[in-house]
């Protein structure tokens, strides 16, 4: 586990995002949520099978670029 922890790390550095926002209603509420972008399924899955969390199916809107997933 310690190995999927320092590669899961390395990832979200590279291709990830981690942020805090309050809560849209005004309350003290935050969330911190942790969002991977790839053009890999595989690496998303992977993602996923060890942490959960949700899997979103991008398309993108140039038109050499690949689709992706979040």
């Amino acid at each position: 586990m310690k190995n999927v922890l320092a590669y899961i790390g390395a990832i979200i550095d590279g291709e990830g995002s981690i942020y805090i926002s309050k809560d849209t209603k005004g309350s003290l509420k935050l969330r911190l949520a942790i969002s991977v972008a790839s053009t890999s399924k595989e690496l998303i899955d992977f993602i996923f099978y060890n942490f959960g969390g949700k899997i979103y199916d991008r398309k993108s809107n140039q038109v050499n670029n690949q689709d992706y997933w979040v």
